[in-house]
């Protein structure tokens, strides 16, 4: 079966002001349906989102060094080259990238770019790539799609850059999907519209998908199971349902009580710096329910049923 199983990942960048670690010992496991579930992977801005996402499809920068294990079908991906990567990413590993406009090459028409992916990954002559691609572009339901293929990305709305990226990345159908925030900066009808897209992705071609959002209604619509980051380090993770009626540790709660629907409070303190991260649990200065061990002691992760919380409070 092809699943990801992310062990102990680290990631570490050299930055001018010093070394941070954006990603800490992170562990995690997605499998293609019907055996599992699409996995979101929720938390603020700056708590190591896309950091994580980058370092499973092999995009990080020169100044990033990863440790620990991404195993997808035998192999750690950590240790792949350039050359196996172009072969894998794409094809068995796709991602839909923040920022569409820019992930889209300004030079080339999108029906250009859409048909790439047949002609580079099945060998498919362009006229073939070309009648795939409006096929695609179709189902995306972007209106007169003769037109729209021999558009460039200049013309097209965020919120169609999107859907092109979205059907660039299921053309080929992927046991993977990795989606770093696909519904940032749209209306709430380009929203939908995306989130429908993905979920369809998902049901019509066993495609596993990861989705890295600061978007918990996206989260709450497409994913089985949620993952909870702050500073670097996973919190909580458990099944959807469960978490969104019930979360347990204090961040994810204060996360959820931040939503309009909740109250739309506002999660007190500030995200710590991660070039120098508190000592024991880091989220404890923001913490209303911390303890004298939170400060010192780094908490372990518990683990209840498939509910994986890491806090003081649940040892």
């Amino acid at each position: 079966m092809s699943c990801l199983k992310i062990e102990e990942l680290s990631v570490r960048y050299s930055t001018s002001s010093g070394a941070l670690t954006a990603v800490d010992r992170v562990s995690l496991d997605l499998c293609p349906p019907p055996s599992s579930q699409a996995l979101a992977l929720v938390g603020e801005t700056g708590c190591g989102k896309t950091t994580l996402a980058l370092a499973v499809l092999g995009l990080l920068p020169a100044n990033a060094e990863a440790s620990g294990r991404v195993l997808y079908e035998g192999r750690n991906l950590l240790d792949l080259s350039e050359r196996e990567w172009s072969r894998l990413r794409g094809d068995r590993i796709s991602a839909v990238l923040q920022n569409p406009s820019l992930a889209l090459n300004p030079v080339y028409t999108i029906g250009h770019q859409i048909g790439e992916v047949f002609r580079i990954h099945r060998g498919d002559r362009r006229d073939d790539a070309y009648q795939k691609a409006a096929a695609l572009l179709e189902r995306m339901k972007l209106g007169d799609v003769k037109r729209r293929l021999a558009m460039y990305p200049h013309q097209f709305s965020e919120g169609m850059n999107q859907r092109v990226l979205i059907a660039a990345a299921v053309a080929l159908k992927p046991r993977i999907l990795v989606a770093d925030e696909p519904t940032k900066g749209l209306d709430a009808d380009l929203k939908s519209a995306v989130i429908e897209e993905l979920r369809i992705a998902g049901a019509e071609s066993e495609t596993a998908l990861f989705l890295i959002t600061h978007d918990l209604d996206a989260a709450g619509i497409l994913c089985g199971r949620i993952a909870v980051m702050y500073a670097g380090e996973i919190v909580e993770q458990a099944e959807a349902r469960a978490f969104f009626a019930e979360p347990k540790h204090p961040y994810a709660q204060a996360l959820l009580d931040s939503l309009p629907e909740r109250g739309f409070l506002a999660i007190p303190g500030h995200p710590p710096a991660l070039t120098a991260p508190p000592q024991g649990c880091r989220f404890h200065p923001r913490c209303p329910r911390r303890m004298e061990a939170c400060r010192d002691i780094r908490p372990e992760t518990s683990t209840d049923a498939g509910w994986e919380v890491r806090c003081h409070l649940y040892r």
